[in-house]
């Protein structure tokens, strides 16, 4: 389970700069039609200081996967390059923008506070991501999203739910029930 970013056995340092310069132009400018998205994939296994600013200037180009290849990367500064885009990608960039934004917990507290801004908009968030950063494993982000998302289930649903909360508690009886 060793990355390319750090390969095992001796490997030299010049070598594994030649490779990452190489992957990056195969990124960029391919040698074999769909190369260039391998590569651009390839680069999510890199190390960070290499491969976080090639894909981001990919993503400039609008390049989607190099985008999804930036999930992996704890770094802030993917979060507000991802936020100050976010206007003006497709619909498909928009999905794979809020996947990178829930992966890590500091970019999915940047989504909360951008949602409660309106910088994205609440329905961009489809009951899946919705679900993903109300479950988040980060106690912070969990409770914000909490917060931050309450106004998308409608309010007739939450009374339903409510009452059904109670019908549906542990404190059954078996005994009252019919033998089958």
């Amino acid at each position: 389970g060793r990355s390319l970013g750090n390969p095992p056995g001796d490997f030299g340092r010049q070598r594994l700069n030649d490779m990452w310069a190489r992957i990056i132009e195969w990124s960029v400018r391919p040698p074999e039609a769909g190369m260039g998205s391998v590569a651009t994939q390839l680069l999510s296994s890199g190390p960070e200081a290499v491969a976080v600013p090639a894909l981001i200037a990919q993503f400039d180009g609008g390049n989607v996967d190099a985008l999804r290849s930036l999930a992996r990367f704890p770094t802030k500064k993917i979060g507000d390059v991802v936020l100050a885009r976010y206007s003006r990608l497709s619909a498909e960039g928009r999905r794979a923008a809020l996947d990178v934004m829930i992966a890590n917990p500091g970019r999915a507290i940047l989504l909360n506070d951008a949602v409660s801004k309106g910088v994205v908009s609440r329905a961009d968030l489809d009951p899946g991501r919705v679900d993903r950063l109300r479950r988040h494993s980060d106690e912070v982000v969990r409770r914000e999203s909490k917060s931050v998302l309450a106004d998308l289930v409608p309010k007739a649903r939450r009374d339903v739910l409510k009452r059904y909360a109670r019908i549906l508690s542990p404190q059954g009886n078996p005994h009252n029930g019919r033998e089958v």
